[in-house]
Parts: C-alpha cells; structure tokens; sequence
C-alpha cells in the first residue's frame, strides 16, 4: 500500500497493491453476505412478509451481486431461511477474486472524501474502503473533523479563477481566516465548489465562524504534522 498525502486533506491518494485489493475484495463478499443474513430474518419474523417473500428475495441487489439469484434458486421450493442461508454461502465459498467488484472502491481511494462526511446526500465510498482496510488518511477525526469541519476545509481549496480545487494548503489557511459569514443574503462557495446564495441568520453565522475556525486549527496541525511543512 502507499500512500500520497495531497493539500487538501480529503485528497488524499492510497494505492492498493495485490494483495490489499484481495482484501478489500473480500471483505465486501462478507459485508453482503451479513446484510442480507439481518435481511432474511427480517423477513421471516413475520407471517404477513413471509407472503411475499420471494417476490422481496428477488429484488435484493446485494445477492444479485454474490449471484444467489439465478433462476433455479428462485423457483426451488425452499421451506426455511436456514436452506436459503446455505444456499448463499455454498455461492460465496466458491466465488473467486474479481477486481471489477471493487473497482469502484478503488477509484474512490484515489479521490477526494464525497459523502456525508462532507455534508453531501450520499455514502462515502472512500470511508467505507478506508475503514474495512483499517486505514485513515485524515488523522484525528475525533477532534470533530466530519461534517461541517469537513465540508469548511474541502471549499476552501477551490479555486474561483480555475474553478477547480487547487489552491495550496497555505492559499486555503488564509481564505479561511479572512473568510466572512454575514446575517444577509450573499454569494457563496458550497462545499462542491458551487456558486450559491445564502442566507445566515445570527445563531447559523456563529456555528459557522465556529467551524471556520476549527478548519483553520485543523490544517495548520495538518501542514505540520502530515506535510511537514
């Protein structure tokens, strides 16, 4: 594995040899695998699910994906969750590395954080890699880093004249320290480097000054501590 801490923080590259991506592979199989054990007995815990238990069976993507749902599964008259549950396990015993399954996690590690964990509507795909590959590449996310911290930092690194995030970690510090949040409505840079108009009232102003603040503390620890700069 190497890793190539960027600028930005949340930019951070990991390249995964071989045998990580066999990991990482894996590891998938059996996040699948356990979610849809929680799924079948869901569905079994009640009579009236159970009346339309294979039409629910046959629309759960994540057996698709282990190719537990082929024709002559379906239609086998299957009388418990437990023959169902074998069934699906003797499909991922004998399932072999594919790298095309993971493709979209490698991708992921070699791009910037885009989820939640910035305050965008979606999963994270390189959180989600990073943690079954027990890896962070932000250090000291417990200092309240995600969210609104999280989402300050990554616009602060976009660049209006480019339109793309390329400032420097240095260019970055210092839109942040001279950067204003007014109570009236104005233009403003979101997260994604968008162009919007905001309205703050007194009380969102200050959390957010707050936050300013903390991304502030946050990369200059990051310059010395990560860039040794």
């Amino acid at each position: 594995m190497r890793i190539e801490y960027a600028e930005n923080p949340l930019a951070t590259k990991v390249f995964l040899d071989t045998p990580e991506k066999k990991l990482l592979f894996w590891r998938y199989v059996w996040e699948m695998l356990d979610e849809e054990i929680y799924n079948f007995y869901y569905w079994m815990e009640d009579p009236e699910k159970q009346k339309n238990w294979y039409k629910e069976l046959n629309n759960l993507p994540a057996l698709q994906k282990l190719e537990a749902l082929e024709k002559d599964l379906i239609d086998a008259p299957l009388k418990t969750v437990h023959e169902i549950l074998s069934k699906v396990w003797e499909k991922m015993i004998t399932m072999k590395y594919d790298e095309s399954k993971i493709e979209s996690f490698i991708e992921a590690l070699q791009s910037e954080h885009d989820g939640d964990c910035v305050y965008q509507a979606c999963s994270c795909l390189k959180c989600w890699a990073e943690y079954e590959l027990d890896i962070v590449t932000v250090p000291d996310t417990k200092k309240g880093f995600w969210g609104g911290v999280a989402s300050t930092i990554n616009s602060s690194f976009f660049n209006p004249e480019t339109q793309k995030k390329d400032r420097t970690i240095e260019q970055a510090i210092d839109y942040l320290k001279t950067r204003e949040y007014k109570t009236q409505s104005y233009s403003d840079v979101g997260s994604g480097g968008e162009i919007r108009t905001v309205t703050y009232d007194e009380e969102t102003k200050n959390r957010l000054l707050e936050k300013r603040n903390q991304a502030v503390e946050y990369l200059e620890y990051y310059k010395k501590e990560v860039l040794g700069k």
